[in-house]
């Protein structure tokens, strides 16, 4: 919705194909949640793996 004031005022709305988002983004938040450790675990590893050098082999 616009509103004709100033300064401008603007304010926003999801549509119902966004509201149609609600129970997947939430899932996916408490997946995010149940699992952190194994996330932090996976930053970890790979973070330590990029302090290595790469090897090529001919």
């Amino acid at each position: 919705t616009v509103y004709p004031v100033v300064p401008p005022h603007v304010e926003y709305e999801l549509t119902p194909l966004g509201h149609s988002l609600t129970e997947p983004v939430i899932a996916l938040g408490q997946w995010a949640q149940q699992h952190i450790a194994d996330i932090d675990a996976a930053r970890a590893a790979f973070d330590a793996a990029q302090d290595k050098p790469i090897t090529l082999h001919t």
